[in-house]
């Protein structure tokens, strides 16, 4: 089972967030006003996260838009750091040393709960290949101290290891170094990696949520371009974009072609735009925004649904 939230005064239990259908054809598509359906995912601090039980082995509910514990009954407000670990690419290289007395300091000034980095490149090692050792170092140190941690754990940057046909390609047609959102071995090794890390410390009183990305983009975020060369320009991508748009518009090409100034005689033929609109009106760029949002969320659902299986 996944970590679940309950509900004060409410004897199920549900996952956090609740997710409006839409409409599925036409430009001009908008929320309609239906009952809506849970999802796993929740936007708090900065990233998606899984709600997980507090040390005391009680749930973490939300009452008013507050975190309570259920063990005593108060409002559980998480307050302390966001603690870069095992990061070596922000120079996150602290000895397990380091990482004891930092903990240890930030207990001190009362700090009840850290963000922390799992990152999966310095976990997942070579493929299929795992060291824990600094992981596990963390989670017991925090189980020690009476912390509470939010791993990250989600990345938009995959292994050193990773084949380059699972990387995003720019819209310059080079190599970036970020994963291709849309690739299904891209996708298959980021949710296995989810479900291995969840699964690992499912049963530590320390974790009290995993988040499940942070700072996602169809652009590499650390790219000295200005501005950045957006990616997404694989034949896989494309196809994707282009079945995104057939279910848009219904099917039709002549709906694209009305709301773009097109002439098109099918989807096959539609291209991505590689130029940001300067006056910021281009119906053509707005839908392939659209697109990079729902493929982003897509990638990073498959990745809730495996954390959800596994812990």
């Amino acid at each position: 089972m996944g970590r679940r939230i309950k509900p004060a005064g409410h004897p199920g239990v549900y996952w956090i967030g609740v997710k409006d259908r839409l409409q599925h054809c036409g430009p001009a598509a908008r929320p309609v006003a239906r009952r809506g359906r849970p999802v796993l995912l929740g936007l708090v601090l900065g990233g998606l996260l899984l709600l997980a039980p507090p040390p005391a082995g009680g749930f973490i509910i939300l009452t008013n838009g507050y975190f309570r514990d259920t063990e005593s009954g108060s409002y559980w407000i998480p307050h302390g750091f966001a603690y870069q670990t095992i990061n070596s690419a922000v120079f996150a290289t602290q000895s397990p040393a380091q990482i004891e007395y930092d903990m240890l300091e930030m207990r001190k000034v009362h700090a009840n709960s850290l963000r922390v980095d799992f990152t999966w490149g310095e976990i997942e090692t070579n493929d299929n290949q795992f060291d824990w050792s600094r992981t596990d170092h963390i989670v017991q140190t925090a189980e020690d101290l009476g912390l509470r941690l939010f791993p990250l754990i989600g990345y938009q940057y995959p292994p050193s290891w990773f084949p380059t046909q699972w990387l995003a390609v720019k819209q310059n047609r080079e190599q970036s170094n970020i994963i291709n959102y849309e690739h299904p071995d891209a996708r298959s090794a980021y949710t296995d990696f989810i479900s291995r890390v969840t699964g690992r410390y499912q049963d530590s009183p320390a974790i009290a949520a995993w988040i499940l990305g942070n700072e996602y983009a169809y652009f590499d975020l650390w790219e000295t371009n200005d501005p950045h060369l957006f990616v997404g320009y694989d034949s896989i991508s494309q196809a994707a974009f282009r079945n995104w748009l057939s279910n848009h518009y219904c099917g039709s090409i002549a709906a694209l072609n009305s709301n773009w100034g097109t002439a098109y005689s099918s989807f096959d033929e539609v291209l991505m735009s590689t130029n940001y609109p300067s006056d910021r009106h281009d119906p053509g760029y707005h839908d392939l925004i659209q697109w990079r949002k729902q493929s982003i969320g897509d990638s990073v659902a498959l990745g809730a649904a495996a954390a959800r299986s596994a812990d």
